[in-house]
Formats: C-alpha cells, structure tokens, sequence
C-alpha cells in the first residue's frame, strides 16, 4: 500500500506546483514581498487590482512566456519594456526607463503578455573531410 501511495503523492504536488506557475505574478513590494496578484492568460491588461495598479515593485514571468511593460493604458504610452520568462526582478528600479527619468517601479500602466516563440535550433557546424 505504501507503494502506491508514493507516486500518488508526487504526481499531486507536481500538478499543484505547476497549476500554482502563472505567465505573470506581480508583487507591490521589492524581493517578491508585499499584495501579490498572479495573471492568467495571454494578451493585454490594464485591470490591476486597485492595490496593484502603479505599484508594482517587483515581478516573475513563467517559463514560455513573454511579458511586455507599458506606462500608459492599454499597450499605449512612450515607455515600454519587454522581459522574456523565465526570469525574476525582484526590484524593478533595477529596470531603467529609455525615456524621461526614472525606473519600472511604481510605472506599470498596462501590460501585454505572450507565447515565447520557440528557440531556434541550434546551428549545427559541419566540417569537410578531406580524402
């Protein structure tokens, strides 16, 4: 019976772990600290909960994803950003703004989020024998 059990147990908690992997999970606090609000789905969003919205600090985007900022509503403003998952900013001042003054933290206004499209393979370098 204890041998059944296990892989039952495991095949669970990996299923939770991967239900619990959004594209986008955002944190109003720098190093992932503070309200969290993850985002499901693809495409564009400017619904932030009201305690997210311009106060975001810090964000997480899932592998095979591909999250790109603006500062303005609905994919529009001169700013924008894209960040390609897997990755982490635990502080988005760390991510500078092009225009004007400033970082990410506190300016997100909308975001797009999207399929990453597939990494090309791998070029392959054939040598020539000689004969």
């Amino acid at each position: 019976m204890k041998t059944l059990l296990l892989p039952l147990c495991l095949t669970v908690a990996t299923n939770l772990a991967a239900q619990d992997k959004a594209p986008l999970t955002l944190w109003t606090d720098a190093g992932a600290h503070g309200h969290c609000q993850r985002i499901q789905g693809t495409g564009i969003t400017d619904r932030l909960r009201p305690l997210m919205h311009a106060q975001v600090s810090a964000l997480e985007v899932g592998e095979g994803y591909r999250v790109t900022l603006f500062n303005g509503e609905d994919g529009e403003g001169p700013e924008r950003i894209t960040v390609q998952g897997p990755r982490r900013v635990d502080d988005l001042k760390t991510l500078l703004r092009l225009h004007g003054t400033g970082n990410w933290d506190n300016a997100i206004g909308s975001i797009l989020i999207q399929a990453a499209e597939p990494a090309a393979p791998a070029a392959l370098d054939v040598l020539a024998g000689t004969n």
